[in-house]
């Protein structure tokens, strides 16, 4: 019964969020581990699929910070080089040859997150690199030739993210699942990302 009432409650967050503009809303599942360290977690989830990534705390010298993130299998991909961006979204690719930052905001868009006390900064969105070369995009300024086919910008999208919290030593898996109004839709969002958390 008690999971039953968590359901009904987890469905009116989502439908509310829905309602009041957001396009996600967080699932999220707590574990606590006493041994695994964000590294050893880290090699282990990135078994299960590809285009993973660590993001290992540190504040400076000896002092750890409080969260470490990783994850795994992306949604999409955006790369750009040279004033060509290809964006791989969900099992489609398309090809843009103009300024990469007016199509990244279109991208960026399509996850806002229903806020949710007490979560760490990163739980999902885009997670990569802005290369020296990227200020080309921004400024008209004379670069060098390029000496790699390094892309300028390179972001894999992810709606789950692995948050280590060195501090209380528990795991945050969280899911970002879509929301709609539409309630029967929803339904079927709600199982398929708490079965993925």
């Amino acid at each position: 019964m008690q999971r039953t009432t968590d359901l009904n409650t987890l469905k009116e967050k989502l439908y509310q969020a829905a309602k009041e503009g957001y396009t996600h809303y967080p699932i999220i599942t707590e574990l606590l581990d006493d041994f695994n360290t964000p590294v050893s977690l880290y090699n282990k989830l990135r078994k299960l699929g590809s285009n993973s990534f660590l993001l290992e705390s540190a504040e400076g010298g000896q002092h750890v910070g409080r969260y470490s993130f990783m994850g795994v299998n992306p949604v999409g991909k955006f790369i750009t080089k040279d004033w060509t961006t290809t964006v791989q979204w969900k099992g489609e690719e398309n090809t843009f040859h103009n300024n990469p930052f007016e199509h990244l905001k279109t991208y960026l868009q399509k996850y806002r997150v229903s806020p949710v006390a007490s979560l760490p900064r990163l739980i999902g969105g885009a997670v990569g690199y802005f290369g020296y070369d990227s200020i080309k995009y921004i400024e008209e300024i004379q670069l060098p030739p390029a000496d790699t086919n390094t892309p300028d910008i390179y972001l894999n999208f992810y709606e789950t993210v692995v948050a280590v919290d060195n501090l209380r030593r528990r795991i945050l898996v969280v899911n970002l699942v879509p929301v709609e109004d539409d309630q029967e839709h929803l339904e079927e969002l709600l199982d398929k990302g708490i079965s993925q958390t």
